[in-house]
């Protein structure tokens, strides 16, 4: 095969759309949250030498600042921390977000934030090595984000 057909190829299998999910009045809400599109890399997040997921990292920061009370503007904050993120912006990295809560992605880019992340550094090959209580903890915060998500919505269906 040519360069051109694996490139049209391997474009087919990615899907990049960005339209909201549609929403069903038998279904509860859906919102799926993936830290890159799937052609992607996830990059981490490094603070104080400190490696970080990329979701991870921004879901956190902005639960602990403001909870997830207003979950248009949540959904809002991770995205924007992402993408004004200088290490993932520089690797084209460009979080996912679909629902049926009618949150939709901004189409401009936001302005960048006027104290970016911590530059990229360069860390040691090793640094990158996941351990496995590494991988259960990383395991335990995605399980974590979906049972918050579940309880936002259930009480807002609930109201």
């Amino acid at each position: 095969m040519s360069d051109e057909e694996i490139s049209s190829l391997r474009d087919s299998y990615h899907n990049r759309d960005v339209t909201p999910l549609k929403a069903s009045a038998d279904l509860s809400d859906v919102v799926y949250l993936s830290a890159c599109r799937s052609d992607q890399r996830n990059y981490e997040v490094v603070v104080d030498n400190k490696g970080y997921g990329s979701l991870t990292y921004y879901f956190y920061e902005e639960y602990k600042d403001k909870g997830i009370s207003d979950l248009p503007a949540f959904l809002s904050a991770i995205y924007s921390g992402m993408k004004n993120n200088r290490t993932l912006s520089f690797h084209g990295q460009v979080p996912s977000i679909r629902n049926t809560v009618g949150w939709e992605a901004p189409s401009k880019a936001p302005a960048p934030l006027p104290d970016p992340e911590p530059e990229p550094t360069d860390l040691p090959d090793d640094t990158y090595s996941l351990s496995s209580q590494t991988v259960i903890l990383m395991i335990m915060a995605a399980a974590l984000i979906i049972i918050f998500i579940a309880v936002w919505i259930t009480r807002k269906r609930k109201k």
